[in-house]
């Protein structure tokens, strides 16, 4: 694999990637699906927050391909597409953020 600093398309689809995941909100729902499949209710209530909202910010997830949705027992049922993801949570939650 040659490095991203000279795969211009790669870097441009990553960074499409990255801006999905830069709201706090979709960050929080990809760190719940890294840890099992979820439907939006389960994720409205761990989260604290409408259920219309977290619909609204699965939907930016899964336009980015982030995210897919399958349905099961008459719920939509959401899990994480890469799970290379997991790794980039690992390093985000271990940095250490000033501000």
């Amino acid at each position: 694999m040659r490095p991203l600093r000279k795969q211009t398309e790669h870097a441009a689809l990553a960074a499409a990637k990255m801006k999905a995941l830069g709201h706090p909100v979709r960050l929080q729902i990809v760190a719940i699906l890294s840890e099992a499949d979820a439907h939006v209710n389960a994720l409205a209530e761990e989260l604290g927050l409408p259920q219309s909202t977290v619909s609204q910010h699965l939907r930016i997830l899964r336009l980015e391909g982030l995210v897919d949705v399958v349905r099961r027992d008459g719920f939509a049922v959401y899990s994480l597409l890469e799970p290379r993801i997991k790794t980039l949570l690992t390093c985000i939650e271990g940095c250490q953020w000033s501000g």
